[in-house]
């Protein structure tokens, strides 16, 4: 499904309960992409399977910008590059008055595997599971944002389960990763502006969180988050986040290694998590005070589930979040 780069522009369009299975030739060949300015879209409960890259929203010089979307409920798995990248944006050219006031691109609700099928080799480009780029850097748009959030991220070989700039908020997703690092908060066409993670679970054999760059310019908000990976990355518990090594996930976490279908990555109930107070926004993302499973949370909780001893409204699986 390809918006095509002649047009002008292409908005609200609704993509929604297709199957596109095994469009993969080459990384080339995408499942749904966009080549001009394109904003309004609904991309929901789709499955793209073994696809060169799964969408590819936007153009690789800034020039068609995507924005004030909503992408959920998508299962997006085994591609050759990325499952979901949204390009960086130049000055837009195409801009209606009604969307001149900031606006925010949902991504929440969906699943993004790698675990099989990625490229690799020294002529490959390996790519994150997610990628996404800058908001244009000066008028219309600049402060539009990502709200990113109750997405199951699982299995990235080669690169990162997440990469982003511009301005970010990530929260209430599960990241597992068996064989690499996790989140990569880092320059790529530009820098990180506004970066908001909390309420986050990871559990990976690499890097758990690695913020780049200048992070006393860029981060708003790291707290509430649960990381336990090799190098985990971020502050422990006298910052707000429950942090350990890969081996200490199973001391509180109840099922973190099993595979997709059997994980529970919900805190066992017998450990106490010591993060006091509330989480304090100054910015209204939606949502944010519910965990993955649509809980709402208490004040003490990190991670991306609310601690209780009952099990996951959903097992995380490769298929798609209901």
């Amino acid at each position: 499904v390809k918006a095509e780069g002649a047009a002008r522009f292409a908005h609200h369009i609704t993509l929604e309960g297709l199957r596109i299975l095994r469009h993969g030739a080459n990384q080339g060949v995408v499942g749904i992409s966009t080549k001009c300015p394109a904003w309004g879209w609904i991309i929901r409960r789709n499955v793209i399977e073994r696809a060169g890259t799964g969408m590819y929203l936007g153009d690789s010089d800034g020039t068609a910008p995507f924005f004030d979307g909503l992408i959920e409920h998508n299962l997006i798995f085994d591609t050759i590059g990325y499952n979901l990248q949204i390009k960086h944006q130049r000055a837009r050219a195409v801009n209606p008055d009604d969307l001149s006031t900031p606006l925010t691109t949902i991504i929440r609700h969906n699943v993004f595997s790698k675990y099989g099928n990625g490229a690799t080799g020294h002529q490959a480009r390996p790519r994150p599971n997610l990628l996404v780029g800058h908001f244009p850097l000066h008028g219309a748009g600049a402060n539009d944002r990502y709200a990113i959030y109750g997405n199951f991220f699982y299995a990235n070989p080669t690169e990162a389960l997440f990469q982003a700039e511009g301005n970010v908020a990530l929260y209430a997703n599960l990241f597992v990763n068996p064989v690499g690092d996790a989140i990569h908060i880092q320059p790529h066409n530009d820098v990180p502006k506004n970066i908001w993670l909390f309420h986050n679970t990871v559990v990976a054999s690499g890097t758990g969180m690695e913020l780049r760059g200048a992070t006393n310019d860029y981060l708003r908000i790291l707290t509430a988050n649960a990381v336990f990976a090799a190098r985990p990355g971020v502050p422990g518990p006298e910052t707000g986040n429950q942090v350990g090594e890969l081996a200490q996930a199973t001391a509180y976490l109840w099922h973190p290694l099993a595979p997709p279908g059997r994980l529970n990555l919900k805190p066992k109930s017998s450990k106490v998590w010591d993060r006091k107070g509330d989480l304090l926004l100054s910015e209204n993302f939606p949502h944010a005070t519910e965990d993955f499973d649509g809980l709402v949370y208490l004040a003490q909780n990190m991670g991306a589930y609310t601690a209780s001893a009952t099990p996951p409204r959903w097992w995380p699986d490769l298929s798609l979040k209901p």
